[in-house]
């Protein structure tokens, strides 16, 4: 796993990744900075989401994607039961391990994700090293600090 600054939805469609993955609620929440801009480039993938059942905990754990039309898939990974502050590690370990299942030798642009659900950086790293090991994804976040930098790479 690599991490660089950029912009993943304009990294992604320069063609440097096959597959975007980012955090949604059982909710239809999308609300925080990374989904409203991936909402604002592909508006499908929030009607995806909005096909879903609201408030349906049995989406915890699951994925569902949108493919647009260059062969990019945006994949909503349900990772916490409403909006607010908890992710569940467990169903982000089973959304990955879908992922890998699902597409397996693509390249992978993910956000740094936990942030605005309060989660563990350190737990996620490992949740998404363990569950992608082989795989090609870099974590692109913007306009980091030197030590946020160095916390990041352990």
């Amino acid at each position: 796993m690599r991490f660089i600054e950029g912009n993943l939805i304009n990294l992604a469609l320069a063609g440097e990744y096959n597959v975007i993955i980012h955090e949604c609620d059982c909710f239809h929440g999308m609300k925080s900075a990374i989904n409203q801009h991936i909402i604002a480039r592909f508006p499908d993938v929030k009607k995806i989401d909005d096909r879903t059942p609201y408030g349906d905990e049995s989406k915890l754990g699951t994925i569902n994607y949108y493919k647009d039309d260059s062969g990019l898939y945006i994949v909503n990974a349900y990772t916490q039961i409403k909006p607010g502050p908890f992710i569940r590690y467990d169903a982000l370990e089973s959304c990955f391990h879908s992922i890998k299942t699902q597409f397996t030798g693509l390249t992978f642009g993910i956000p740094q994700i936990g942030g605005r659900c309060c989660g563990d950086w350190n737990i996620i790293n490992g949740i998404i090293k363990y569950c992608m090991k082989d795989e090609k994804i870099e974590v692109v976040v913007k306009n980091l600090s030197e030590t946020e930098w160095d916390f990041l790479k352990k």
